[in-house]
């Protein structure tokens, strides 16, 4: 069983505001963009979920907290994938077992 929500609450919660903290430990705000559907088998669930950041944001792949009012706080591993005019965009993969 996982400690982190699950996709269904990250489905959810799409739209909303994180509190994502940086590496000096300062945070800054991300928008939870996307909760989109991987590669589903039926033992295992796989989904990504998509942050936007402020741009000015480090562009670093790295294990980062973040807090959100209703999901509570966990540690996420985000990988900026891109930057766009709204901001850099990070991104998390899960993969769990079923069961």
């Amino acid at each position: 069983m996982s400690d982190y929500p699950s996709k269904a609450e990250f489905e959810a919660a799409v739209g909303s505001e994180f509190s994502m903290e940086l590496e000096d430990g300062a945070s800054t705000p991300v928008l939870l963009k996307k909760c989109e559907t991987k590669a589903d088998t039926p033992l295992q669930e796989c989904f990504s979920l998509i942050f936007v950041a402020p741009d000015d944001t480090p562009a670093i792949q790295m294990m980062r907290p973040l807090k959100h009012a209703l999901l509570g706080e966990m540690t996420v591993f985000l990988v900026p994938v891109k930057r766009s005019p709204a901001g850099l965009h990070f991104e998390a993969v899960f993969n769990r077992l079923r069961g």
